[in-house]
């Protein structure tokens, strides 16, 4: 079974007492901060006057899973006994377990969401990379994966599924549920450490200064913060002792709310640089140069510097030589928060590599524009 009734030794004081407030405050907390954090990531799209992608919708479905977990903790705490002693709460054990199993799903789809648009971000970024388009891939099978697995070992973990909240059933089959519980936050934490490094390599491969790289990495790495909660939580997981599930569990309730919300604000940082320039090494004279150079040929010379570094396969050309401010990774149509994080989907009409006429005359292996073009398209 999922908890045995524990000894009924409580005081009338213990029966009495309540630890409901943590709940609260946690859900309003990380309510706060997601919601937010989704909020400055449109401004910073319109700011930059770049178009929503599949990211930005992932990051909002997984912000709408995440108001149905913290409604479901909510009313775990206010009407189903989570905060209190078992003995004093018998009459909600059933409502309590099922919602259980409600908020162990939210909680898996919230992190698949996230993750999914983490993903989809990257894609974006460096999509002219074969083998990270690849290694993407990889990442969402493992992510769906994942989700998909866990999910239905949640729904599915008794046999019949109503033993979970019915201790008169007989011969019901269940897994050990702290082993499980466990276990997922466990795999979590890995693929949040995987999703988290997959970006690092491609970083350090763009031609731009030590400074610059080191700051780039730093901004996808404010996922450690998700890290680290992860961790907390599976800590508090592993001691807590199921004969008085209703009362230990409020820690771990807490835990999985912020995990939620936090993944969803860090998600969200990387995208905040169009109002967070200054911040940043050499951001605002990226802006300006945005702003004062908008000729085709600055455009073509991003462009051309983002193919050499990441396309795989291709003549060797010689990038023209970057006017002020272009030299900043920040510039790059594909990373520059002027233009959009990620824009992709707006590759220049013109040359994509900066040659003279004589040496696009002169070498008969130069693509055509059009070949050149459906690189990025």
């Amino acid at each position: 079974m999922s908890f045995e009734l524990p000894p009924n030794n409580f005081s009338q004081a213990e029966l009495n007492a309540s630890n409901k407030s943590p709940v609260y405050v946690a859900v309003a907390v990380g309510f706060a901060f997601a919601t937010g954090s989704v909020i400055l990531r449109t401004l910073a799209r319109r700011k930059s006057k770049a178009t929503f992608g599949w990211d930005d919708y992932s990051i909002i479905f997984a912000l709408s899973l995440l108001y149905a977990l913290d409604v479901s903790a909510v009313l775990s705490a206010a009407k189903y006994g989570l905060g209190r002693h078992l003995p004093a709460v018998l009459s909600t054990v059933v409502p309590f377990q099922k919602l259980g199993i409600v908020v162990l799903t939210l909680w898996l789809a919230t992190a698949a969401a996230t993750k999914a648009s983490l993903l989809l971000l990257y894609y974006r970024l460096f999509s002219p990379s074969r083998r990270f388009r690849l290694a993407v891939r990889l990442g969402a099978v493992i992510v769906f994966g994942q989700w998909f697995s866990l999910t239905c070992i949640t729904i599915f973990q008794c046999r019949p599924v109503a033993a979970f909240w019915n201790r008169a059933i007989r011969d019901a089959k269940c897994i050990n549920l702290p082993h499980f519980t466990i276990t997922s936050g466990v795999l979590n934490l890995l693929t949040d450490v995987l999703i988290l490094c997959l970006p690092i390599p491609m970083v350090w491969g763009l031609n731009t200064t030590k400074a610059q790289r080191v700051t780039l990495t730093s901004i996808f790495l404010l996922g450690i913060f998700v890290c680290v909660i992860s961790i907390v939580r599976i800590s508090k997981l592993a001691a807590v002792n199921y004969d008085d599930p209703t009362w230990r569990l409020v820690d771990v309730y807490v835990w999985t709310n912020l995990e939620a919300s936090v993944g969803i604000t860090s998600a969200c940082l990387p995208t905040l640089r169009p109002l967070l320039g200054s911040f940043f090494p050499g951001a605002s004279t990226a802006e300006s140069s945005d702003k004062k150079d908008s000729q085709p040929s600055s455009q073509r010379a991003a462009k051309a510097q983002f193919h050499r570094l990441f396309e795989e396969s291709g003549p060797e050309v010689t990038p023209q030589s970057f006017t002020r401010g272009t030299n900043d990774p920040w510039t790059s149509p594909d990373l520059a928060g002027g233009n959009e994080l990620s824009s992709m989907d707006r590759a220049p009409t013109g040359p994509l590599h900066s040659v003279n006429s004589t040496s696009q005359t002169e070498d008969p292996h130069y693509p055509t524009r059009s070949t050149r073009r459906a690189n990025y398209e």
